[in-house]
């Protein structure tokens, strides 16, 4: 374990504060769920929160059944990293922190798409592609988000089907 250096008081409501250079960078935001646990030398371990690694499962099904059908490369991602993927290079993507480009589009709230090739950045890797991106919503919150990419135009039905499979994610998580 890590030393920060850091020491906070618990209030009379047993809350405490994390400060804000720690969580900018474990890149924990304003309404962010925390999981607790107790290792057992009874430390208290906070742990960011992500439901869609709950289901990793669930989530590689998923991905590798789109990446069968469409032939274009396809991942889950939560808030903070890539939780399954199915396609080429899997190495430069399967559990890589996401970038600062796709946090921009969860922050924008907004399903997003490429009508061209783009120099994009999905985690340490820039590529010029086409991309479709449905994001994971719960109770006006994302939660994640699929993206599918290739070198090659994306149909307008891979586009729907994307946006259904996180219609479907988002029920399922509910």
């Amino acid at each position: 374990m890590k030393a920060t250096g850091v020491v906070r008081r618990i209030d009379e409501l047993g809350r405490i504060v994390i400060p804000k250079e720690l969580r900018k960078t474990l890149r924990i935001n304003e309404g962010e769920n925390i999981e607790i646990f107790m290792d057992d030398s009874e430390n208290i371990v906070l742990k960011k929160f992500s439901s869609l690694k709950k289901i990793t499962d669930l989530a590689f099904y998923m991905v590798s059944s789109i990446n069968q059908m469409t032939k274009l490369n396809c991942f889950i991602m939560d808030t903070d990293s890539i939780v399954a993927y199915a396609g080429s290079n899997k190495k430069d993507y399967q559990d890589k922190k996401i970038s600062d480009f796709l946090l921009n589009i969860m922050e924008k709230k907004k399903n997003c798409s490429s009508e061209e090739r783009e120099k994009v950045c999905f985690a340490d890797k820039t590529e010029d592609i086409y991309y479709h991106i449905s994001l994971i919503k719960q109770n006006g919150d994302i939660l994640g988000g699929i993206v599918i990419f290739s070198n090659d135009n994306i149909s307008d039905s891979s586009r729907q089907m994307l946006d259904i499979f996180s219609l479907f994610l988002e029920k399922y998580l509910e």
